[in-house]
């Protein structure tokens, strides 16, 4: 796909799991890949920045300062690169419960609860930290793999509620806090939303619609579907683009260059998925494509 195509073409960096980039790292990284017409890096931090008022966030992760965020954003705009925030607002921070203070607010697994008032809090200071450190007006709010939503806590307190009456819930509430904050562009992984859209609380049935789920998802909130080829079957990439583009009509596209796999990259079958997906992208007019480097296999 021609870089001039597309309106984002970016790489994100998994830097909270098992391994946090240095600044003066991504500075070097954001040389390589603007050299190759990227114009977009996200990067990833569950709980590795620093919060004012909040000193056990992070604590002993390798957090980033304030500081350093505005170094490397400034840095990188130079280099042509957009410095775009990726955050977790809803999953991925079991590493924050293991303190009292975050354990009141755990649902259930690595899940936030949000029938909690504080959860609202401390996400406003989350998204208040990045628009204050990073310039750009995009961020990733994150939202994927929250499997067992209000099975938790929230269950105990509240009783049984579909997982997507409190998905569209906790969407709109953070919708309107990152754009209190200033942000126009507001991006999420699709999982969940897929399967609040069609299917039920643990089955993706593509065969069903929510219609009142997706007339509840803010139209200009980005779905970002991301897929690494793990399941292979004919036409996964276009059938999938086509299915999501339904939620909401605002669909971007996550692939993955598999270093989260070991002590090595797998190049040759992330190169093999990319010319399928970017194809399928082509083919779909889908014009914001985004590489991930999860690191949660190590950071070798």
């Amino acid at each position: 796909m021609e870089n001039k195509r597309l309106k984002e073409l970016g790489v994100m960096i998994d830097c909270s799991r098992n391994a946090v980039m240095r600044p003066e790292t991504v500075e070097k990284f954001a040389d390589i890949i603007s050299a190759f017409g990227y114009n977009q890096l996200q990067l990833y931090t569950e709980d590795t920045y620093e919060i004012n008022g909040e000193p056990a966030f992070g604590y002993m992760r390798g957090r980033y300062t304030a500081s350093e965020i505005k170094r490397m954003d400034k840095a990188l705009k130079e280099k042509g690169v957009e410095l775009v925030p990726c955050i977790q607002t809803l999953a991925h921070l079991k590493t924050i419960f293991r303190h009292g203070e975050y354990g009141a607010l755990n649902d259930i697994d690595d899940c936030l609860d949000i029938g909690e008032e504080k959860t609202y809090e401390l996400i406003e200071k989350m998204i208040k930290t990045t628009s204050e450190n990073f310039s750009s007006r995009k961020i990733n709010l994150g939202m994927d793999e929250a499997m067992r939503l209000g099975f938790g806590k929230y269950y105990l307190k509240h009783g049984y509620k579909p997982k997507c009456e409190l998905l569209a819930y906790h969407v709109n509430r953070v919708y309107e806090i990152a754009k209190k904050y200033g942000y126009e562009e507001i991006k999420v992984f699709h999982d969940q939303f897929a399967w609040s859209a069609f299917g039920d609380d643990f089955y993706y049935k593509p065969q069903s619609k929510n219609e009142e789920f997706c007339r509840a998802i803010p139209k200009d909130i980005e779905i970002v579907y991301w897929d690494y080829g793990v399941w292979e079957y004919p036409d996964r990439y276009n059938f999938h683009i086509k299915k999501y583009s339904e939620i909401n009509g605002n669909l971007s596209f996550a692939g993955g260059a598999y270093r989260w796999s070991g002590f090595f990259t797998a190049n040759g079958y992330s190169i093999d998925e990319a010319k399928k997906n970017i194809a399928a992208c082509k083919a779909n007019d889908i014009d914001k494509y985004l590489v991930t480097l999860w690191g949660d296999g190590g950071g070798e």
